[in-house]
């Protein structure tokens, strides 16, 4: 059964799943931008930290270590670790709040107000809990630490990439829970502008991860381990993500040499067996509809915002902000290459094969 909320904004229910439509009402579209810029995905590290594994082995070569350090890529499972999130984003989804609901847009902040606003932020972050402003979007002028070796909030560029930087952040939008983690990475809030306020903030998605993951568990292969896989990661922080749909379309005799429309693409030639001065057609591709995958647009900006702040808990965890040896080599949204010495300081907890825990997929 499908049922239209507003918009271009459809959610596919079934008779076993179905979430209160009441409360995944859509932002409008006015309001949008706001949500769109604080929409950064799960990425935790973007580039491989080259400098910093090269500058370990050579520090490592001058202590003595020659030997050692050749037997170590002999057995390279002995030396490095690479860790997965299990089912990063329904991890999220079956326990972490979202801001949902009805909501209204406060932007006439005192001076007082934004002091107090501050200092709960601050608050919230040393207690570990979510609270009153884990549940907000908020527009935020920070001044960001020096001593990261990865930095941990996002910004775009203006041809909307993502960067990671720590120049002074101005005027961004941030969800609640990236801004309360930011803090206990020594991240300093300076200014309030706006902040957006929901009727409610609570799971909404909790039955429905679980019963898929009890089928995944029945069936660990085959079709019917896929199909809950997709059916989870379908209702995940993938949704808001934009399509362009394309369309192919062959050119022969004189169309090749018409004007072609401006939202052409690419343009692919094909010769007759080799003989470049006898084009035979021409094959040009431009967009057909741009679209975005129909999802509640601030139910992903919240289901990402916590998967990041998961992956960051574990670079805490293990000392890899600040701490060059413990470093990721590498990492992307839900993986991190570290070297086995790291993955020994952290805590048992995070690591198996349960949603969100770290299991090491490095071939042995």
């Amino acid at each position: 059964m499908v049922k239209q909320i507003c918009w271009h904004q459809t959610i596919l229910l079934s008779n076993e799943h179905s979430w209160d439509l009441d409360r995944l009402h859509k932002v409008a579209i006015e309001d949008e931008p706001a949500f769109r810029q604080a929409y950064y995905g799960g990425r935790l590290v973007t580039t491989t930290i080259q400098w910093q594994s090269a500058s370990y082995i050579d520090e490592y070569l001058c202590d003595g270590h020659e030997e050692e350090y050749g037997e170590l890529f002999d057995r390279i499972t002995d030396y490095l670790c690479y860790f997965d999130a299990c089912s990063l984003y329904p991890a999220q989804m079956i326990d972490k709040p979202i801001a949902c609901g009805p909501m209204r847009l406060v932007n006439d902040i005192t001076l007082e107000e934004e002091r107090e606003y501050i200092y709960q932020i601050e608050l919230e972050a040393k207690s570990g809990k979510p609270g009153t402003w884990s549940s907000r979007l908020v527009q935020v002028d920070i001044t960001c630490p020096t001593d990261l070796l990865i930095p941990f909030l996002m910004r775009r560029d203006e041809q909307g990439r993502n960067q990671q930087t720590l120049l002074p952040i101005t005027r961004l939008w941030y969800a609640g829970p990236e801004l309360v983690e930011a803090c206990l990475l020594g991240y300093k809030i300076t200014r309030i502008y706006a902040y957006y306020r929901f009727r409610y903030f609570e799971v909404l998605y909790q039955s429905f991860i679980e019963k898929n993951y009890k089928l995944r568990e029945k069936h660990p292969s085959g079709a019917m381990n896929l199909l809950p896989k997709f059916k989870m990661n379908s209702a995940s922080g993938k949704g808001a993500q934009r399509n362009i749909l394309m369309i192919s379309i062959i050119l022969i005799g004189a169309e090749m040499y018409a004007p072609r429309p401006a939202t052409v693409t690419e343009t692919k030639t094909i010769f007759s067996n080799g003989f470049y001065d006898q084009p035979l057609a021409c094959m040009v591709q431009c967009p057909q509809t741009v679209t975005t995958t129909p999802f509640c647009l601030n139910a992903t900006v919240w289901i990402l915002s916590w998967s990041r702040v998961h992956m960051s808990r574990f670079m805490r965890e293990i000392d890899g902000y600040r701490n060059v040896e413990r470093s990721p080599k590498y990492g992307d949204t839900d993986s991190l290459f570290i070297t086995a010495a790291t993955a020994l300081c952290a805590s048992a907890y995070f690591f198996g094969k349960k949603l969100g825990q770290f299991k090491n997929e490095m071939p042995s």
